[in-house]
């Protein structure tokens, strides 16, 4: 009789799991994302769910248990198109519409890139990483994970660029935090002499803030986008439960002051780029009236971390319709535990779209 119910408590297992993975796999679909406890089932990564469906299915294949996979194929399915594949996985030459209307009737400035990479206080290597900024010949960087105390580190070794970072005499909600933990460069030929920049401090009052600049004509907003996480993984069990509500109200809260602040913004040039600490599909990047560059002009799936095996993609670069994405590359430049994000784009010309 034991035998029977652990066979049948063993079988009941797998059951859970099916229809666990399924309800993760159909959870974005569903609108859970707009929930904080729907976060349980969306933020997962999703190439986890897949591989896991798909284990499933085979031994239900080999077992005979028709219905329950299909269910898992469903989920298989479902999980591996949420990974976030770039327009150009397919094609070499695929653009989305949007992008391919406004390069086709607007005028366009030249090819700017963008470097946004949650760099990790990577101190020890700046030489290294001058040399691949002057590789790529990157005109901005979007840089997280820069402590207050390695800063000067960063300006002495990056000469070839103008660095700027929030008002740290301001006040607001989560000043405590450590919110002056990332910088944004200009590379310095690109600002006139008397041209003013201006920074708005922590716009989701935590670690984001942009930067505001002209460049050839054309005005450009950089938002330097660091999230906290959606669940807090810092203390034991215990702690993680308890701080639950808190970081997750947290999470959505600052999603709720980014999409304020470009709404705040209509017709600006924008770009919100770095470690958004959400995947792709999630309310907290799939803001209104913003483009995603790997969506439209990436290839592959969008995995940024770990940086040596990525899972997981938490880093984007998002734009405004001004904006026209002609590259997008994550690269593993070993300097840090998350990819970096290269960007190309152009900027429509005000009054031109």
């Amino acid at each position: 009789m034991l035998k029977i119910y652990a066979l049948r408590l063993y079988e009941g297992l797998f059951l859970a799991a099916t229809i666990g993975l399924a309800v993760g796999a159909l959870a974005p679909y569903l609108g859970a994302g707009h929930i904080r406890a729907g976060m349980l089932f969306t933020y997962p990564p999703r190439i986890f769910v897949s591989i896991a469906a798909a284990m499933l299915l085979l031994r239900q294949l080999r077992r005979g248990q028709r219905r329950l996979a299909a269910v898992s194929a469903l989920a298989a399915v479902l999980a591996f198109s949420q990974i976030g594949w770039g327009g150009r996985t397919l094609s070499a030459r695929v653009a989305t519409a949007a992008s391919g209307t406004r390069a086709s009737s607007a005028k366009l400035t030249r090819e700017y890139t963008l470097l946004a990479f949650n760099i990790h206080n990577a101190v020890g290597r700046l030489d290294e990483f001058s040399q691949f900024l002057e590789k790529e010949r990157v005109d901005f960087m979007s840089l997280q994970e820069v402590p207050e105390h390695s800063r000067k580190r960063f300006v002495d070794a990056l000469t070839n660029y103008a660095i700027f970072h929030g008002d740290e005499s301001l006040e607001f909600e989560h000043d405590d935090w450590g919110p002056f933990a990332s910088i944004t460069g200009i590379r310095r030929e690109l600002l006139a002499e008397n041209d003013a920049v201006a920074v708005d401090t922590a716009i989701t009052q935590y670690r984001t803030f942009a930067t505001e600049f002209r460049v050839h004509d054309t005005d450009l907003w950089i938002v330097n986008v660091h999230t906290t996480k959606a669940f807090w993984l810092h203390d034991d069990l215990s702690g993680i439960f308890s701080r639950a509500g808190y970081k997750s109200a947290w999470h959505f809260g600052e999603r709720d002051d980014l999409a304020n602040w470009i709404d705040a913004h209509p017709g600006d040039a924008v770009i919100a780029a770095g470690d958004f600490n959400a995947p792709h599909y999630s309310t907290n990047v799939a803001l209104d009236g913003l483009h995603n560059a790997h969506l439209d002009i990436g290839r592959g799936p969008h995995l940024s971390i770990p940086a040596r095996f990525p899972i997981w993609g938490l880093d984007h670069t998002l734009g405004t319709e001004r904006i026209v994405f002609t590259e997008y590359r994550l690269i593993d430049t070993g300097l840090s535990d998350h990819r970096a994000q290269l960007v190309r784009f152009r900027i429509v010309a005000p009054g031109t779209t």
